[in-house]
């Protein structure tokens, strides 16, 4: 143990629930939209938002890697 502290940062998390698109309105957006707005509500109030996905729903994938989101497997 060492001389110096550093204080220690909590984090806070909120998992994100499901997201399902009907089959008739799939590829218009509405998925990555209304999952970018509850992200950034989220995000307000807490440190890191959280969800997950099936491994092989490439199309849910690519809209939550570009509202930032990452793997974390």
């Amino acid at each position: 143990m060492r001389g110096r502290s550093t204080p220690r940062r909590v984090t806070t998390t909120r998992r994100r629930g499901l997201v399902l698109t009907d089959a008739d309105f799939r590829n218009r957006g509405f998925a990555k939209l209304t999952t970018g707005e509850v992200t950034r509500e989220l995000l307000r109030t807490c440190d890191e938002v959280v969800l997950n996905v099936r491994a092989d729903n490439q199309p849910a994938i690519a809209a939550y890697e570009a509202l930032g989101y990452r793997a974390n497997c």
